[in-house]
């Protein structure tokens, strides 16, 4: 089992594109594709980072 954890910042007025690639994501979680899960998690305190 292998698990990547990242931390980022987001540029002001960026949030579209994240949601883009998040969805990008999402679309390759297929059997047999080797990306089991993906999450993203926003940080309440600073929704600039995720």
């Amino acid at each position: 089992m292998w698990t990547q954890i990242i931390k980022t910042r987001v540029k002001p007025g960026k949030e579209a594109e994240i949601q883009t690639l998040m969805d990008e994501f999402k679309s390759q979680e297929r059997p047999d594709s080797g990306l089991v899960r993906s999450t993203t998690a926003r940080d309440q305190k600073d929704p600039n980072t995720l």
